[in-house]
């Protein structure tokens, strides 16, 4: 089976229906099975090239929904609500070419990601697809979703992402990159849980961690999966807004119905400043940031090991650090060591082209590990909890084993611009 069939293969056939229903037949062409198309670029690039002219955006049924009004504004909604709006394969390719279609298109003046989900803006990615299949469809799944995650951060017009919800892992890589994040104030739950998983902390964010909230926060998010509400997202910049639940049920429709003027920009900021709050208190996890920074600014995971064993700090610290070492201590070591180096890689890096291309590097490799497997056994499907380890313990990880799986691969991300 080539890369194409790989695609193609997990396609469903309704996505085969969108790409028509979007308005052109040689999309749908592009989505057969095709031996001069060999990997996700080649179907991007296709599919990029046959899409902003006609585009209808009216789609009413599947995992994703989109709706153009006539104030100009283009609405994604996610609608696979029984998987939480895990991202499939099928999902971010809908994405992409939504995106692409939206950036040239003049009738498109702002574009709106929210979900159905009462419960959830998405999880994450689909990860039992990861674990199920071939590295083709890896390698396929993480080349066209980092291209949408660049492409949010490369789009021009005011994207806003209204979260609902849980917002992890991938569903933050769709979300972090817009302009306006606006979270509900009763449920909205951030997290980046990969290590929890045998994976690591991917979708740029070696890049945006570091340069949304302090080194010793993003360390600490990256290596616990420790979860934000509302008000500690507010205050490290994971969102830029957090509205009661009277006003982010309402916030949707009045960007779906407000006539911009030609300051698209500026009219978003009015509306949101209007109906959400921009300013926070401290929540949960920075009342303790004094804590995280005395334990996690630290030069690799051995001194924060080191300052989580300290018994000369006050009482306090000492009993946070217990707790959190007992955290740390579950987690997969191999996990926390690849995500330490790629955050210190990514705050040196100029570019989320550069930290996405290293992402798509280790993508390739730790979804292929024993311990992603066993993390999704433990975690997701059997929910025991109980997941071994390999190597066991942070002690035994070998740095030089670490620094291998950022090494280049012989097909590098490539960027469908």
């Amino acid at each position: 089976m080539n890369r194409i069939d790989v695609i193609n293969s997990h396609i469903h056939p309704k996505t085969k229906e969108f790409f028509t229903h979007i308005g052109t037949n040689k999309t749908n062409a592009i989505l057969q099975k095709s031996p001069q198309l060999k990997n996700y670029k080649e179907v991007l690039t296709q599919l990029k090239g046959n899409v902003a002219s006609k585009m209808t955006y009216e789609i009413n049924e599947g995992d994703i929904l989109s709706k153009l009004h006539n104030n100009g504004a283009l609405s994604i909604v996610l609608n696979r609500t029984k998987q939480l709006n895990s991202l499939s394969l099928d999902m971010v390719t809908k994405l992409a070419v939504l995106l692409y279609a939206a950036r040239e298109d003049s009738r498109v003046k702002v574009v709106v990601l929210s979900s159905n989900s009462p419960v959830a803006f998405c999880a994450g990615g689909d990860i039992k697809a990861l674990t199920s299949d071939t590295k083709g469809y890896i390698q396929n799944f993480f080349g066209v979703e980092f291209n949408v995650n660049y492409i949010l951060d490369t789009f021009k017009k005011p994207t806003i992402a209204l979260l609902n919800g849980i917002t992890m892992g991938g569903g933050v890589g769709i979300s972090i990159f817009a302009h306006y994040r606006v979270a509900a104030s009763d449920k909205f739950v951030f997290a980046m849980p990969e290590t929890s998983i045998g994976l690591f902390t991917d979708v740029g964010s070696g890049y945006f961690l570091p340069n949304t909230m302090p080194i010793s926060l993003a360390n600490y998010v990256a290596i616990t999966s420790a979860r934000f509400d509302a008000k500690d997202a507010l205050l490290s910049k994971v969102v830029t807004h957090v509205a009661s639940r009277g006003n982010f049920d309402t916030l949707k429709a009045t960007l779906c119905e407000f006539q911009f003027s030609e300051n698209t920009h500026k009219d978003v900021k009015t509306i949101l400043d209007q109906t959400c709050d921009s300013h926070g208190i401290d929540g949960d996890i920075f009342k303790n940031l004094k804590y995280i920074e005395e334990a996690f600014d630290a030069p690799n995971v051995q001194t924060i090991v080191k300052n989580l064993t300290d018994p000369t700090q006050d009482a306090g610290q000492n009993e946070w650090n217990k707790k959190t070492l007992e955290v740390v201590r579950k987690k997969c070591p191999m996990s926390i060591k690849v995500s330490f180096e790629a955050l210190k890689r990514g705050r040196q890096s100029a570019s989320l082209k550069q930290v996405l291309t290293d992402d798509f590097r280790l993508g390739s490799r730790m979804v292929l590990r024993p311990d992603f497997i066993e993390g999704v056994r433990a975690v997701v499907v059997n929910k025991t909890n109980d997941p071994k380890w390999d190597p066991l313990n942070i002690e035994q990880v070998d740095d030089e084993v670490v620094l291998e799986v950022f090494e280049p691969i012989q097909e590098e991300l490539e960027f469908v611009e």
